[in-house]
């Protein structure tokens, strides 16, 4: 009998019959109609076990999603009810604040009276301060002032501007504001003889933000330059307790509105040199230079260029 590491170079008949009939033969009988083989059984044994455990899987599976939608039933159920809980509590609260006075609107009651005392509180201590500290101070300036002029000196200063503007109504045809002729009539020259108080030296505390932004930012300012306080056209910004003018758009001032007053202005390229109002014709050449060459004409074709 040849080895498994043999090999088989030739067909041998009597050798292969050999091995043949040294294999042992198997009980093999004919199954009848209504028995199955022992593989198909085998078989099928392992089918039913297979279904079986997928069944319990699914069952399980099943089990476990139908106690997760259970609980987020319970849960949005839960907080559900909490919310009209707590809706209910609100409303019977606001109810009882409407009806009897407290609750929460009550407390925001008490809260927006509060603000309102603080805030009074504020405008009080403020309105005692700038009363103190401005109006106190320039009412006796003003006293001080008048101190030193008799009733009978602004009897006869008011009297003498009185004369004056009666004097020149009767020998003009009118007495205009935006035309003065000072060597005739001047009505602003009263205003010379008028009480002025110094008030550069108080603090507003009204104004105590603004004039501690308008301090922060001078302290910015390099000296020298044209936002120092002492810059080199010798001009000097207001002090600490002063504010600044507020920067506005440079406009045509009231005073040469008069006829006659602006003829030497950059406003006054609208008269000519007898004072005649008459337009400026524009500079051709000006003209030329800002001229728009841009063809607008969606229907008909542009001209071609000049060669």
């Amino acid at each position: 009998m040849q080895t498994t590491h043999e090999r088989l170079k030739t067909y041998q008949p009597a050798v292969l019959q050999e091995l043949v009939s040294s294999v042992p033969k198997a009980d093999v009988r004919a199954a009848s109609p209504g028995e199955l083989s022992p593989g198909t059984a085998a078989f099928s044994t392992w089918q039913a076990r297979k279904q079986a455990k997928r069944a319990a899987l699914e069952a399980q599976a099943r089990a476990k999603e139908e106690a997760f939608y259970a609980a987020m039933k319970r849960k949005q159920q839960h907080d559900t009810d909490e919310r009209e809980a707590n809706f209910q509590a609100l409303y019977t609260e606001v109810l009882d604040g409407l009806t009897k006075g407290g609750g929460i609107l009550h407390e925001m009651q008490d809260v927006l009276d509060n603000a309102d005392a603080v805030h009074n509180e504020q405008q009080k201590e403020l309105y005692q301060q700038w009363n103190s500290q401005v109006f106190e101070k320039i009412q006796e300036r003003i006293k001080q002032g008048m101190s030193r002029t008799t009733v009978q000196q602004l009897e006869a200063s008011l009297k003498a501007a009185s004369d004056e503007y009666i004097r020149a109504s009767n020998t003009k045809l009118g007495v205009f504001r935006d035309v003065i002729v000072e060597s005739d009539y001047n009505p602003l020259k009263s205003l010379n003889n008028s009480l002025k108080v110094p008030t550069g030296d108080l603090v507003n505390p009204l104004k105590k933000d603004l004039l501690k932004t308008q301090a922060e930012k001078a302290l910015l300012v390099t000296p020298g330059s044209p936002g120092s306080r002492s810059s080199s056209n010798g001009r000097h910004s207001p002090g600490g307790n002063t504010l600044a003018k507020a920067a506005v758009r440079s406009t045509l001032d009231t005073q040469l509105w008069g006829e006659g007053q602006i003829n030497a202005t950059p406003y006054g390229h609208c008269i000519d040199e007898t004072g005649n109002y008459a337009i400026k014709r524009p500079d051709p050449k000006g003209l030329a230079q800002t001229a728009s060459h841009l063809y607008v004409d969606d229907y008909t074709p542009a001209p071609a260029p000049e060669a």
